[in-house]
C-alpha cells in the first residue's frame, strides 16, 4: 500500500448507540481521521500507511469481549485519485431564467445564453 492510499474500515456495531461514538474516539486514536455515520454502524478513514489492523482488532476484541456490542467490520484500500477532478465532474453549470449561464473555469464555455458568470469554485462559500 502507498501512503497515499486511504483505507476504508466499515463498521457493522449492534446497537449503534452509544457504540459508534465509543468506537469512532478510539479509532481516532489509533490514526483514523475521517469519519462517515451509517444507519447500522459507520466507516472509517485513515491513511494507509497508518492502518494496523492489529490495533484495530485489539480495540474491538475489548468492547466485544464486554458483552454488551456486536461489532463486524471490513476493510478495502481506496487507490489514490484526483480528488478535485472526481469532485468538478459532479459540479454542475447553472441556467437562470433561460438567459444567464453560470459556469466553472473547467466547463466549456456556451454561447446560447445573454450573459455568462464564471465563478472559480473553491473551498468556501458552501460550494
Amino acid at each position: 500500500m502507498s501512503n497515499l492510499e486511504y483505507v476504508e474500515l466499515s463498521c457493522h456495531v449492534e446497537p449503534v448507540d452509544p457504540w459508534r461514538e465509543i468506537l469512532i474516539a478510539e479509532l481516532a486514536d489509533i490514526g483514523f481521521d475521517s469519519f462517515e455515520d451509517l444507519p447500522n454502524g459507520f466507516k472509517a478513514y485513515a491513511f494507509a500507511g497508518a492502518f494496523n489492523i492489529e490495533a484495530i482488532s485489539q480495540v474491538f476484541t475489548k468492547y466485544k469481549e464486554s458483552g454488551k456490542v456486536r461489532i463486524a467490520f471490513e476493510h478495502k484500500v481506496i487507490k489514490s485519485s484526483n480528488w478535485n477532478k472526481v469532485w468538478e465532474s459532479n459540479f454542475d453549470p447553472v441556467v437562470l431564467a433561460s438567459k444567464c449561464y453560470v459556469r466553472a473555469p473547467f466547463h466549456p464555455p456556451s454561447e446560447n445564453f445573454e450573459m455568462e458568470i464564471i465563478i472559480e469554485p473553491k473551498m468556501s462559500f458552501g460550494t
